[in-house]
């Protein structure tokens, strides 16, 4: 390695030229590295511009992704909203319609009692008018047959007669209200029933089915009331005239009688049970109104 060295510095004293290609060599070697330098250079700005869009495409997709996420996620939690909203106006509006329906049956209920109530009274009092016919006909004193003034006993025989059919009709006329009004079904308002129609409340079915005989029942019940008055009348005048041999007596009781009488049909006719004009006695009027409309808007809204 020494004589090799030594041998290449004798070579460059002796040809000069030999220096010179060894500095072009060198020159070409640095501009050979520069330029590398400079390609390397270039290729990494490519690659950092390839590198940076490479990133904006990615970071817009990313945000594409994100923004449909996200109005996807809006639309499903519309739609949930909306299905929910809708799911609970439907179960507001059922507990409201169960509710109603309750309280419209409670309220039916009730009038059923009250008119059963008014019936069961015109019953028991019915059938103590009755027992006191059978009282008149047993206590009175009758008068002698040779006595004058006949028409006072008969008054009182045909007036008692009278009384106890009109009170025995009315006590029948109450028992069959009693038993038709025991038939309507609450729980079925859209039976149909003997008549062909279906009565959604009592208040219809009651008119239908049980109104004539409730009045019946009163016009016989007053009418055996008055006869069995007309009957008592005959019996005090006979009693007043034939016994105790004082008639005055008996023409002011038959007087006070009469007028009494004519006080109670008066009142009965001047004072009616109906407090609200309408067909619905009872304040169902209302509610059915109330109920059509409900139903009337639920057709509405299934058919949005």
């Amino acid at each position: 390695t020494g004589n090799s060295f030594c041998t290449l510095l004798a070579l460059e004293k002796r040809w000069p030229h030999h220096r010179r290609t060894r500095s072009l060599n060198k020159r070409y070697s640095m501009a050979a590295a520069l330029f590398g330098a400079a390609a390397a250079s270039v290729q990494n700005h490519v690659h950092h511009k390839k590198e940076l869009r490479l990133a904006a495409d990615l970071k817009e997709a990313e945000m594409q992704q994100s923004l449909r996420f996200h109005v996807e996620e809006m639309r499903q939690s519309a739609d949930l909203f909306k299905v929910h909203a809708t799911t609970q106006w439907q179960l507001h509006h059922d507990t409201m319609s169960i509710a109603r329906d309750l309280a419209r049956r409670e309220t039916m209920r009730d009038v059923w009692q009250q008119r059963q109530f008014l019936n069961q009274t015109l019953l028991v009092v019915a059938a103590l008018m009755f027992s006191s016919v059978f009282v008149a006909i047993s206590q009175p004193q009758l008068p002698e047959p040779e006595r004058p003034n006949a028409w006072y006993f008969g008054l009182y025989g045909v007036a008692l007669g009278l009384s106890a059919f009109l009170l025995a009709l009315s006590m029948w006329a109450t028992f069959k209200v009693q038993s038709r009004m025991g038939s309507y079904n609450v729980n079925a308002p859209h039976l149909v029933y003997r008549c062909g129609n279906a009565h959604t409340d009592f208040n219809s079915y009651f008119s239908c089915h049980c109104e004539w005989l409730r009045v019946a029942a009163t016009a016989a019940f007053f009418g055996g009331t008055m006869a069995l008055l007309a009957g008592s009348v005959g019996a005090q005048l006979v009693q007043a005239e034939h016994h105790f041999k004082d008639p005055l007596t008996g023409y002011i009781f038959a007087a006070i009688v009469v007028t009494a009488a004519v006080v109670v049909v008066a009142l009965e006719l001047l004072a009616s049970d109906k407090c609200v004009e309408g067909p619905e006695y009872g304040g169902l009027a209302h509610d059915e109104a109330e109920s059509d409309d409900d139903a009337a808007d639920d057709a509405g809204a299934q058919r949005m």
